[in-house]
């Protein structure tokens, strides 16, 4: 569980279709939102995650689900 109030995951394959965004580099998280994304050198913030060889993207919904009701 994280429970830090800030979060920087660096290294992830970062993908966001709706900001035309598709590229590996870091993302800064904020109390739970999204604060800044870049490619180039990450700022000092701690705690940090390394994502190399994640993909980072908004939430993935699986549209094929079966409730069984």
């Amino acid at each position: 569980m994280i429970t830090a109030d800030e979060w920087l995951f660096f290294g992830g394959r970062i993908i966001d279709p709706a900001a035309g965004i598709d590229r590996v580099g870091w993302l800064h998280v904020r109390d739970g939102r999204i604060a800044a994304v870049g490619h180039d050198d990450p700022p000092p913030i701690a705690p940090r995650m390394d994502a190399t060889g994640w993909l980072v993207a908004p939430g993935l919904i699986d549209p094929h689900v079966h409730f069984r009701d």
